[in-house]
């Protein structure tokens, strides 16, 4: 009886399957905006407020656009919640005297990721690197008289798994934002002015004294400006230009030091350089509990009698920080310093990254509150507004280049070096003259055991050193043999160990491993539930994070390392969604303190009383009794009933079944001969294998539910986020995961039904689709032979001896599987065996490396492979 076409109805859905993965969804723009004014005083973070200065804020409204045709408002500064390009436009106005006394330069805080600036059409200048400052000068004749100036920049935040950085996110990472992210300014100088000021802070502790020397740029380009008019050209020819440093009191307004004045030989448009020094007596000494700052200013003046006139003046809040590396701890004027520090990160839920000024000093008013002495700022560089809130209120700054979790391969190719560099350079030279910085760090979660790493570290750690001279470190992963230590002046790790007796060994191995070094822990806490209060026995709960930082506080104390800080201050946002987050927000990452609104945390308490030395209540332990997934036990019960049902009371069900697994070839060839099979009873164990394998799948994925090493896996392989996050969902909620596993498989036996269709092609043997759909599903017959499995596979695999074989046993009859479905094929095509399974593997081959290759260029999938496997290997 020749086959009928009602069979492709059997797998017509599965092609439909095929075909839904393939709709996309136009996602809204997304725009949270700050549009708060520019500050101004002398607390603005660069480029304070002076008398010879104007400052002309570029915040408020802007138009921006993605395609150049569709406008739209918003208030800049702001965070884009998109990967695209944007054309921000707006006009600005200048009168008539701003524009004939001052030269300007654009300053920009922070513009992610890459950016181009034109002002009145004419290319300014191009600045790459989203959380560092870009200052550029903008030419004469560029900017005219009124309200029509027109500013446009043009702005994209795509960023790819190698030749930017950051690099693509992974989980815990965060968020992408776009835009302008912060501050925007034209900064008005006299014709005349200081362009340059670097000043460098020291103290003898021998003789209580300190230094101040500055290397500064007096720039003249607009000197020839100032005598263009011959009636007053031998007047400014006469007059005597100088240059000094004052030292002063911030809180007296006195002057404390000053230097000598130096007389400035100008030439019209050329820059002069300035060594300037002065010693200071006895300065206040700038710590944690007593954060004393000075103002620094830098003069250029004329001087008459005892009438000086100011051309330009710059001015800089600094103080005098003693911190010394003796052995492996720290110092601050002679005593032993722990750092007690808290992680911050750079978001805000209703901000995104573009936070207010307001929300910047309510955070760090928090961390001072619990009694910690310093902040690491995680990630990138955060506005400089922060490091001066740190100065004023008496916080240690670890700042951190944006080079976070990155394959070794990555680092070591030679484009990816040169972005470095220049990332780190801006970072250092923006901050380094605050007494609050404490150290640079290189980037975070980089593999210590790999040798690229080790050199990436070596050579990112002498650019540091070749701006300033405080402490290096590379946030690593806690593994023995760190190749990186000896580039670096203290070891820094991040450890995410819950259980307290793993956290004390990899404190003691740190410790042995870094004998002559300090030793810091970078970041340290667990995931939380914030509606959870059920007690420390479940682990998702608010008293299970306190008891965490309860217990494993007092470890790092007890260790005698250098110092630790906690995980997070408040939840942030990443740009991935997170496999251990069970419900709810997956991009939100919940370690914080507090929540992503500052709500407080129990745990805050707690880690204040650790600080603080002060004593806390006993934490109830309540019931926690874990889930049981019945939804496994159920599906496969009801697979095995379903199938012996059917072999047991349908005649020609279980004969095909019978001949499908004991003669394999007779039942092939008679299909091959057009005898027919049962069209219901090919629907019947289509549905039972893929619904046998879909519970075996849902349970590994249920058992690697909490696995870091699954979760970077799942990043690489499943590179939408949506996709992902529908995975996550299904792992957690079997209900939910087991059918849409099982169309999954279904989608997969209607891949291979065409792969078949294909081979049958090239072979030139006359198949048709519904052979090769029947040849497929009876193929995979032995995949019923795993329900008795999937149902108790979620428990068998809590027993770490039992994993391996597991896997081995459901990888064998996958296997199986294989072999059989191409022997069939081989029986139906009337074709030679090793003929069939050569033109098999070449159709597969070729499918595997276009994929590898999209995923490769990109992806970086095989050095994020290579990571991986690297990583989880240190790790054991």
């Amino acid at each position: 009886m020749p086959i009928s076409k009602r069979y492709l109805s059997l797998f017509a859905p599965s092609f439909l399957t095929l075909s839904l993965l393939s709709s996309s969804v136009v996602a809204q723009l997304v725009v949270l905006e700050n549009g708060q004014a520019l500050k101004t005083g002398v607390d603005t973070g660069i480029h304070s407020d002076t008398p010879t200065r104007l400052k002309i804020d570029l915040s408020g409204t802007w138009s921006v656009s993605t395609d150049g045709e569709l406008w739209q408002n918003v208030g800049v500064p702001s965070s884009i919640d998109a990967a695209d390009q944007f054309t921000f436009r707006r006009t600005f106005a200048l009168s008539e005297l701003q524009l004939a006394d001052l030269s300007y330069k654009l300053v920009a805080l922070g513009i992610h990721h890459d950016a181009e600036i034109y002002i009145n059409d004419i290319y300014i200048g191009r600045h790459v690197g989203g959380y560092t400052t870009a200052e550029m000068d903008v030419p004469e004749n560029v900017l005219q008289i009124g309200s029509e100036n027109s500013l446009q920049i043009i702005v994209h935040n795509r960023i790819a798994a190698r030749g930017t950085i950051p690099v693509r996110m992974q989980s815990w990472g965060w968020r992408n934002y776009g835009g302008i992210l912060r501050d925007i300014y034209l900064l008005g100088t006299p014709r005349l002015w200081i362009d340059s000021f670097i000043p460098r802070i020291a103290y003898d502790e021998t003789t209580t004294g300190g230094r101040i020397s500055a290397q500064s740029v007096v720039t003249s380009r607009g000197y020839s400006a100032l005598i263009r008019d011959t009636a007053v050209a031998a007047q400014v020819k006469e007059l005597t230009y100088l240059f000094g440093l004052e030292l002063v009191d911030r809180g007296t307004e006195t002057v404390v030091a000053s230097s000598l004045p130096q007389i400035l030989s100008l030439e019209a448009n050329k820059d002069l350089e300035i060594q300037t020094s002065m010693a200071v007596a006895a300065p206040r000494i700038w710590r944690p509990e007593q954060p004393d700052l000075y103002f620094l200013r830098a003069s250029i003046y004329t001087q008459e009698g005892k009438q000086r006139t100011i051309i330009d003046q710059v001015s800089k809040n600094v103080g005098f920080s003693v911190v010394t590396i003796h052995g492996n701890q720290f110092f601050e004027n002679g005593v032993r310093l722990r750092l007690k520090g808290v992680t911050w990160r750079e978001d805000s839920p209703v901000h995104g990254a573009s936070l207010t000024y307001e929300e910047m000093e309510r955070d760090m008013a928090l961390i001072k509150s619990l009694g910690a002495n310093a902040v690491r700022f995680a990630f990138h560089p955060p506005h400089p507004y922060l490091i001066n809130l740190c100065a004023r209120y008496g916080l240690y700054a670890l700042i951190e280049a944006p080079i976070w979790d990155v394959p070794a391969a990555v680092l070591a190719e030679d484009a990816f070096k040169p972005l470095a560099e220049s990332v780190i350079r801006d970072m250092v030279e923006r901050d380094r003259a605050n007494p609050a910085v404490f150290a640079w760090g290189i980037g975070d979660l980089l593999d210590p055991t790999d040798e690229r790493v080790g050199s990436f570290v070596a050579e990112m750690a002498s650019v540091v050193r070749s701006i300033d001279t405080r402490p290096v470190y590379a946030g690593t992963l806690p593994f023995a043999n760190d190749v990186s230590a000896s580039s670096v002046d203290f070891a820094a790790a991040t450890i995410s160990a819950p259980d307290l007796k793993q956290f004390r060994d990899v404190l003691q191995r740190l410790k042995a491993s870094h004998k002559n070094r300090p030793v810091v822990v970078l970041s340290y806490g667990i995931q939380v539930d914030h509606e959870n209060r059920s007690g420390y026995r479940d682990p998702r709960s608010q008293e299970a994070q306190a008891r965490f930082y309860l217990q494993h506080m007092a470890a790092v104390k007890e260790s005698g390392i250098a110092g630790g800080f906690v995980a997070a201050l408040a939840d942030w946002r990443g740009d991935r969604p997170v496999l251990s987050i069970p419900a709810g927000d997956r991009y939100m990452h919940p370690l914080g303190l507090t929540t992503a609104n500052r709500e407080k945390r129990l745990a805050f308490d707690v880690v204040r009383a650790q600080y603080q030395d002060e004593k806390f209540p006993a934490i109830p332990a309540g019931t926690y009794r874990v889930a049981f997934p019945a939804t496994h036990v159920i599906t496969g019960l009801f697979v095995i009933i379903l199938f012996g049902y059917q072999y047991s009371y349908n005649r020609r069900f279980g004969e095909s079944v019978k001949r499908a697994l004991l003669r394999s070839y007779n039942f092939f060839a008679d299909l091959r001969d057009r005898r027919d099979v049962p069209a219901f009873a090919t629907f019947i164990l289509a549905f039972c294998s893929a619904l046998a394998f879909a519970v075996v799948l849902s349970g590994i994925l249920y058992h690697y539910r909490a696995n870091p090493t699954a979760d970077a896996l799942m990043n690489v392989v499943f590179v939408n986020d949506a996709l992902k996050e529908e995975i996550i969902a299904s792992t957690w909620q079997p209900v939910r995961g087991i059918p849409l596993l099982t169309a999954a498989v279904l989608a997969w036996f209607a891949f291979s039904t065409v792969v078949i269709k294909i081979v049958a092609l090239l072979a030139r043997a006359r198949v048709h689709m519904a052979q090769s759909w029947i040849l497929t599903v009876w193929g995979a017959l032995p995949l019923i032979v795993l329900s008795p499995l999937g149902m108790s596979l979620f428990k068998i695999m809590e027993t770490p001896e039992f994993v391996l074989p597991a896997i081995l046993v459901i990888l064998a009859v996958c296997v199986w599987v294989g072999l059989r479905i191409l022997k069939a094929a081989s029986v139906v095509f009337d074709l030679n065996p090793v003929r069939t399974y050569v033109l098999a593997l070449l159709v597969t081959a070729a499918v595997g490396a276009s994929l590898f290759i999209y995923l490769d260029s990109g992806y970086a999938l095989r050095a994020s492979v290579e990571h991986i496997v690297h990583v989880a290997g240190a790790a054991g």
